[in-house]
């Protein structure tokens, strides 16, 4: 086996891709290291913005939800109120006049020229 620099290349199997020569300096181990911190912080981030946006999407879903039972429920008190009105205005109509005084007659207008 040859050797390069001084030092023994016998744990650069692991990795077959790089150099011998660049296998045991420091530089391709920051640089690797680097990488794989990068790559765990955009994992990160990824998930973080997937999440948000699911829960932003669940909270929509929920606020349409009850909007549509709030428009179900006011098209059904709509429904109801009309449905009944006829029937209590012709009786409140009707309960309105018996209770509805006579206009009151008019007084007599005093006579100033005496």
């Amino acid at each position: 086996m040859e050797e390069r620099c001084g030092t023994n290349h016998s744990n650069t199997k692991a990795w077959p891709s790089v150099p011998r020569v660049l296998a045991d300096k420091p530089r391709p181990q920051v640089l690797r290291y680097t990488v794989l911190g990068l790559g765990v912080f955009y994992g990160f981030s990824h998930q973080r913005s997937i999440t948000a946006a699911q829960k932003a999407a669940e909270a929509q879903r929920e606020y349409d939800h009850k909007q549509q039972i709030i428009n179900k429920a006011k098209a059904a008190y709509a429904q109801s109120k009309q449905a009944a009105s006829p029937a209590a205005s012709a009786s409140a109509a009707s309960g309105r006049e018996s209770l509805l005084l006579p206009p009151p007659a008019p007084l007599p207008s005093p006579d100033l020229r005496d």
